[in-house]
């Protein structure tokens, strides 16, 4: 039974801890700092959600500030609306998986699954192509920057709470 768990543990940290800590730490096909001097990027992850999302884009037009919204398939195609303001309102709209998954427990066919579902959502809706990514919690698996290469994926530099 010992070996069961420590082969199982083994596996686990090779398949999803120790990619995601050299893809984050090396910043290995990702983007994490905008490059332009005195400039931030404001990002939001897991909508849309009817109560907060309208709220914040009211907020980002009052300040005439634009954002980047790493979307949730599922709810996405509950809330294609606020997907169309996202979008009208000039903000970029990225994948951030049909269900809000780590892909530490993902497969790469159902990697895949959860980016192409999520991609043809947020097409359909906005019929704009979608470029950007960023996986939730900022986990990785050791097929994620082969299943997401065709996207650039976007990571943050700093968390400043909801």
């Amino acid at each position: 039974m010992i070996y069961f768990f420590t082969a199982a543990l083994i596996i686990f940290i090779s398949y999803a801890v120790l990619p995601t800590v050299l893809i984050r730490s090396l910043n290995w096909g990702i983007v994490k700092e905008i490059t332009e001097p005195n400039s931030i990027a404001l990002t939001f992850d897991d909508g849309p959600d009817p109560q907060y999302t309208a709220r914040l884009l009211d907020v980002l037009k009052k300040h005439e500030a634009k954002a980047a919204f790493f979307v949730v398939g599922e709810k996405a195609a509950k809330h294609p609306l606020l997907l169309k303001r996202m979008q009208a309102d000039g903000h970029t709209i990225g994948i951030h998986h049909y269900r809000h998954v780590s892909s530490w427990i993902l497969s790469p066919g159902s990697l895949k699954k959860q980016l192409e579902q999520t991609k043809q959502v947020i097409e359909e809706t906005i019929n704009e192509e979608v470029y950007f990514y960023r996986p939730p919690w900022g986990h990785f698996n050791l097929f994620t920057l082969w299943m997401a290469r065709k996207y650039k994926i976007i990571m943050w530099s700093g968390i400043f709470k909801d």
